[in-house]
């Protein structure tokens, strides 16, 4: 090779090298290619462009703010970040998602699931009799009405897997959980529970399909076809009620994951997604309503394992006044607005209303047990008396007393939005129902 060619080579590798450290800038401005966005990617709203002034100079803050900004709009982001993520995929078996480890056999799990499962985190058995003691209550007080109050745990994928965790937690010993102590204490309470997270470990080794996905949180739509038919016979069980008719006239069979089936894959941002499992969707034919049959008006209470039920099961099993609070929080089903905040409505009159309340929650959820649907309604069905309420002010005013106090009760209003007068009152009705 002579020196002219010699010298032309290097001159095409700088080339090469300089217009690969232009690309990414030309990308900003023109944004030639459409990179699409990045999956279950919730951050800040993207920085932008500061202005150069005098004081943002001299204050030092415009220099940070431009590499923020240049860094939120540099040319074939996505891309990178998807790159970046597949490496340490592919290389290192780490998943770059929030809460999310890589389990035996490429199994997506949630570490915070993992952990509940070795009991951590678990609420104590003190508590976990103060809460089922009371939805005990609730639910006595609502057959006297004439309804049904049931609670149905959800399974977790953490310990329909348990044998995927990663070798670091199979090592670890494991306590005794959120889930072992309420499941126990409500069956042996009395409480009207569906403990679907047993039903699929029965199902697990006979299941012609996948209960939950590779690459999701969620149960499968198989799996959830299976609890919805549990579900519905329980119901007519406990009610003597005879619901619709419906049957699965087909499986779709397919490779390639529905939503929400794919949802963690989805949030790890990579090139390549993990292959899924093959996956059964049932297709579900809902047979005319018979005059001897019902459709009760039903709420459902709970996580987002509710959404999977909505459709088509709630929308066609039930009354069109049926609804699904998010966490009690959100109506995200019903004949009221969707979206609408339930503090807005008539709690008493929406619970009373109902013929079945089913206060759906997953495992992993039940350390906070109902989401305070129990609390909220043992309160209206039996509101303190004069004297209730003077002993609670009576606590109130040691709690407020206490040394410490004024810091802690300021801390958590400002993050609740309340005053201190009600987070030392909340406090106070807590101790004194633990006491009565």
């Amino acid at each position: 090779m002579n020196v002219t060619t010699q010298v032309t080579l290097k001159r095409v590798c700088l080339a090469f090298m300089l217009s690969l450290f232009m690309l990414p800038a030309l990308q900003a401005k023109f944004n030639w290619v459409k990179e699409g966005a990045l999956g279950g990617y919730t951050g800040t709203q993207p920085a932008t462009e500061p202005a150069l002034v005098l004081d943002s100079l001299t204050a030092n803050t415009y220099q940070p703010a431009l590499e923020r900004y240049l860094e939120d709009h540099i040319g074939f982001r996505t891309w990178l970040i998807r790159f970046r993520n597949q490496l340490q995929y592919s290389l290192l078996n780490v998943a770059k998602a929030n809460d999310t480890v890589v389990g035996e056999d490429n199994l997506l799990l949630s570490i915070g699931g993992i952990k509940d499962y070795l009991g951590e985190g678990f609420v104590g058995d003190r508590e976990v009799q103060h809460h089922v003691q009371r939805f005990k209550a609730v639910q006595d007080s609502l057959r006297h009405r004439g309804k049904l109050l049931v609670f149905v745990i959800a399974p977790a994928k953490t310990t329909f897997y348990a044998e995927a965790h990663p070798a670091y937690y199979r090592r670890q010993p494991r306590g005794r959980s959120n889930y072992m102590a309420y499941a126990a204490a409500m069956q042996q309470a009395g409480v009207n529970l569906l403990d679907l997270s047993r039903a699929f470990r029965v199902w697990k080794d006979t299941a012609s399909y996948p209960l939950f996905p590779r690459g999701g949180f969620h149960w499968s739509g198989y799996g959830t076809e299976r609890a919805v038919d549990t579900l519905v016979h329980y119901i007519e069980h406990r009610t003597q009620l005879d619901l619709p008719d419906y049957a699965v006239t087909q499986l779709d069979i397919t490779d390639e994951p529905r939503n929400p089936d794919d949802d963690i894959a989805k949030a790890m941002n990579l090139l390549w997604p993990p292959t899924a499992f093959t996956m059964a969707y049932p297709l579900v034919q809902f047979k005319p309503l018979q005059g001897h049959q019902k459709r009760p008006d039903v709420m459902l209470y709970g996580d987002s394992f509710g959404y999977n039920l909505l459709y088509p099961y709630i929308s066609e099993l039930f009354s069109p006044e049926s609804t699904f609070w998010y966490y009690g929080q959100q109506v995200a089903y019903g004949p009221t607005t969707k979206g609408d905040q339930t503090w807005q409505l008539n709690h008493r009159e929406e619970y009373l209303k109902r013929d079945v309340i089913i206060i759906l929650y997953n495992e992993f959820n039940l350390r906070n047990f109902d989401g305070g649907f129990s609390k909220d309604l043992y309160r209206l069905l039996t509101p303190f008396t004069a004297a209730d309420n003077a002993r609670i002010d009576s606590i109130a005013e040691k709690i407020r007393q206490a040394p410490g106090a004024s810091d802690r009760l300021w801390a958590k209003a400002s993050q609740r939005n309340m005053s201190q007068q009600e987070v030392s009152r909340e406090e106070a009705v807590e101790q004194y129902e633990r006491l009565h």
